[in-house]
């Protein structure tokens, strides 16, 4: 009788342990791609120098998570930019930054920032960005064009350092 009982166990043991390597299999099958990346965030003001800016993001919260937010290179805009944390996930976050230092206000296009994303999924991220505000020294709204994109490891490390 011991022995049936132990080769019944055996048995079982074989079979959970059968089912479970497939559950995990199938899970590892079905789960969709997760994958980190970054976005660089410009803004154009053109001849004018730019001073503030406030900018807005849209994503789908089901495939694109917000996990930080650093500084651009601009030398006003090195630091990350205000904005508040519970939009980093819900599908909508507004990123706003001046400097009251106009002498290193920028012109022309500017890397105001630089956006870590999670992304769930295969498909690359779908994030809108829409200027709501820029303006020069003094206040003066002006006008400017943003543009959100993907970063480039490569290409930073053969960037030379005026170009960064």
């Amino acid at each position: 009788m011991m022995r049936q009982t132990a080769g019944f166990g055996v048995l079982c043991a074989l079979i959970l342990t059968a089912l479970v390597a497939e559950g995990w299999a199938m899970t590892a099958r079905e789960a969709p791609a997760l994958r980190f990346e970054a976005m660089d965030l410009f803004v154009d003001s053109g001849r004018k120098p730019l001073v503030a800016y406030q900018v807005e993001l849209r994503f789908d919260a089901a495939h694109v998570g917000i996990v930080g937010v650093e500084g651009g290179t601009a030398d006003a805009f090195r630091d990350p930019p205000f904005f508040d944390e519970e939009g980093m996930e819900g599908g909508r976050l507004v990123l706003a930054a001046f400097t009251t230092d106009h002498r290193r206000a920028p012109k022309g296009r500017s890397h105001v920032a630089r956006i870590h994303l999670r992304i769930t999924g295969p498909e690359e991220p779908a994030i809108d960005a829409t200027l709501m505000t820029a303006a020069s020294p003094g206040g003066a709204k002006i006008k400017a064009n943003v543009e959100l994109v993907l970063f480039d490891k490569e290409q930073q490390r053969e960037a030379p350092e005026g170009e960064r």
